[in-house]
């Protein structure tokens, strides 16, 4: 149980991480400062992007952590 609750805790972190540089990226391109005021589509392919980033890094991190 406790490996698990690891596991989701690193990937929330990896998530903000993830959702903080994505999301400066997305600003720099012109997108709306405010993410509540972006319409579905984006929010949707925005979190499918950061949760994709978010298990890049896990995978870096297993692999470099040793």
């Amino acid at each position: 149980m406790e490996n698990i609750l690891r596991l989701v805790v690193r990937h929330i972190i990896f998530m903000l991480l993830s959702f903080a540089l994505l999301y400066i990226v997305c600003l720099s391109f012109g997108g709306s400062i405010n993410y509540f005021a972006w319409a579905e589509s984006p929010k949707f392919l925005f979190g499918v992007m950061v949760n994709v980033a978010a298990m890049c890094l896990h995978g870096y991190w297993f692999e470099s952590r040793s």
